[in-house]
């Protein structure tokens, strides 16, 4: 988990997951950046196509639905600015590292139903 550096969305939600928050979730270094590269997630690519034996140009827009505390909400043209994570409803123990407040550009952070600890300083 902690070698995806470009990620922005970790939806580990309803997993069954044990253990701690690893502390190297601050190598998540896309979810610390407070601007995005791009709203808008999509790519122009070419292919062969063998029926009309020629070169085509494609596209896409990439999309998705997340589901927040019961209510879905769908990002497309904005896709590029979301960053979330998800851990909720796991079976997470300690406490939710330091290091997770590097990640200043995520939008959100749920931890709800967990047995995770805050550190009181």
């Amino acid at each position: 988990m902690c070698h995806h550096q470009l990620l922005q969305v970790l939806d580990l939600s309803h997993n069954n997951l044990s253990g701690t928050i690893p502390s190297c979730i601050n190598n998540l270094t896309a979810m610390a950046r407070f601007t995005s590269l791009e709203a808008r997630i999509s790519s122009v690519y070419s292919y062969y196509d063998q029926d009309f034996f020629s070169n085509l140009n494609g596209s896409y827009d990439d999309h998705l639905a997340v589901i927040w505390k019961g209510v879905e909400q769908q990002y497309g043209n904005t896709l590029g600015l979301l960053k979330n994570i998800d851990l909720s409803n796991n079976k997470l123990s300690g406490e939710v590292p330091a290091a997770i407040a590097s990640l200043q550009g995520f939008i959100t952070l749920n931890l709800s139903k967990k047995h995770v600890e805050r550190k009181h300083h």
